[in-house]
């Protein structure tokens, strides 16, 4: 993104924004519908915990990380957040903040469990392959639309083709 930046004359990336440019843009919680804002009414005052994925928290810089307080399992890549005088009323009044903390608890369990799935669902390079050879015409069409695209490559940089193990095993079932 630097040498982008230069080229084109737009701001450098900052080192704290550096998660969100190595993330990749497709995961898992994508599909979550992030992010969730929870609303939680105490006494005349409604507290807000918002739950982002992590690439996603720069654009709540006015609210505070709360991840410590919570089991976020390894796989989610989510920051939990709420507003500094919410988080000073939350923990002023101890048992809504033990229930809060299980019910989000529960909430990122289920999240781990839907990313999961999700994963476990996800067509691999294997799969994609098999279907190719299990239909000719798809394998043929495939076969001279790579050859068309990537003969400029094969020309000049063979030993990039080369090292594309799907790719070879694609090429393998000709």
């Amino acid at each position: 993104m630097q040498t982008l930046s230069h080229s084109f004359g737009f701001p450098q990336p900052k080192e704290e924004d550096k998660a969100f440019y190595e993330e990749k843009a497709y995961d898992a919680l994508s599909f979550l519908f992030l992010p969730l804002i929870i609303t939680i009414p105490i006494s005349s005052h409604n507290i807000e915990i918002t739950i982002t994925a992590y690439q996603q928290a720069i654009h709540f810089q006015s609210q505070k990380s709360i991840n410590k307080f919570f089991s976020i399992p390894q796989n989610l890549n989510i920051h939990l957040l709420i507003y500094p005088k919410d988080l000073k009323i939350l923990k002023s009044n101890l048992e809504v903040f033990s229930q809060v903390i299980n019910y989000i608890n529960n909430i990122l369990l289920e999240m781990q469990e839907a990313t999961l799935r999700h994963n476990q669902a996800k067509l691999k390079e294997k799969d994609i392959l098999e279907i190719v050879a299990t239909n000719p015409l798809l394998k043929r069409e495939l076969k001279e639309f790579l050859d068309y695209e990537l003969q400029d490559i094969k020309k000049y940089r063979r030993d990039i083709v080369d090292s594309w193990e799907h790719y070879r095993a694609f090429e393998a079932m000709f």
